[in-house]
Formats: structure tokens, sequence, C-alpha cells
């Protein structure tokens, strides 16, 4: 079972790139963490995650959240009948690849967002449900996977055993 809702997407009028990167640069003074690992010289050097499609297997990224702006799609692979993220490590994940925030700044804030739900509210997950978005990430001709899971449990272990 799944169901995908494309996201609107909106230009921020009167913005240039040249105001994204001054805003980038305040920003990344007060990002405790993207500063440490030094992303400034990668951005500098033109790794901002521009045109890079990313895929977010977790446990979807929430839709109102105030510190994206290039969510491009949510897909829901598990058996609820909910694309958001109700449990906030998908939106913690996207953050800290993506985010535009001065708290936690991402290390890619332009790459394109893809949230891909395949944990329950339940922290509940099946192997099929990761290989029909495999697919899916295949078929769109994503540029990355991010992967941020435990395991195997009970309910994968016939499967990790064979």
């Amino acid at each position: 079972m799944s169901f995908s809702e494309k996201e609107k997407h909106f230009h921020h009028s009167g913005l240039s790139n040249s105001s994204l990167n001054w805003s980038r640069h305040l920003l990344m003074q007060k990002s405790q963490v993207t500063s440490l690992f030094g992303a400034d010289a990668l951005w500098r050097k033109g790794y901002t995650g521009a045109k890079v499609k990313m895929a977010i297997f977790d446990t979807g990224i929430r839709a109102d959240h105030p510190h994206f702006r290039n969510i491009k799609e949510r897909t829901n692979w598990t058996n609820e009948d909910t694309l958001n993220d109700n449990l906030g490590h998908g939106t913690f994940v996207a953050g800290v690849i993506a985010g535009e925030d001065a708290e936690c700044l991402g290390f890619a804030p332009d790459t394109e967002i893809y949230a891909f739900r395949v944990f329950t509210d339940a922290q509940v997950s099946y192997t099929s449900w990761f290989l029909d978005a495999f697919n899916y990430a295949i078929a769109i001709n994503m540029d990355v996977l991010n992967l941020s899971i435990g395991g195997p449990d009970y309910l994968d272990l016939p499967f990790v055993e064979k």
C-alpha cells in the first residue's frame, strides 16, 4: 500500500542567490555542528546539495515544519494512512541534511528532499516496505538514499538468516 503527495513549490520573491548565501553565512555562525565540521569550506566550493535528489527512508517529515524549503515529495510505504512524521526522527534527519535554521543548519541545504515514510508511528517497518520504496527511488532516479536504521529485529530475522 502506498500513496504520495506532491509538495507545492514556493519561490521567495526578491530573494536572490547572493542573499541566500549571505543568509546561510549568518546562520553558519550560529550553527555549531556545521561550523565544527567545516561545512562553510564545502559551501564556498559550491557543494550545497544543489540539484541533488535525496530520498530519506525514515518516519516521514512534518509537512508544516518551517525549516525546509526544498521538500519535493513525500511518500508513505507503511500500512498507516498518513504522510506525517509523528515521531520526529525523519524530520530531525532531514534537518541535519537540509535544514535552514540557525539552531540546526543542514550540511546540504539546497538538496531536493524526498521523504520516504517506511516506519509507522509504533516504529515498525517491514522489508517489503523498504523494497517497494527502493524500487520507487530507482524508478525516479534518486541520487542519494539516506537510511538511519537499526536491525535486524525479530520480524526481519528470517530474511537476514536466509
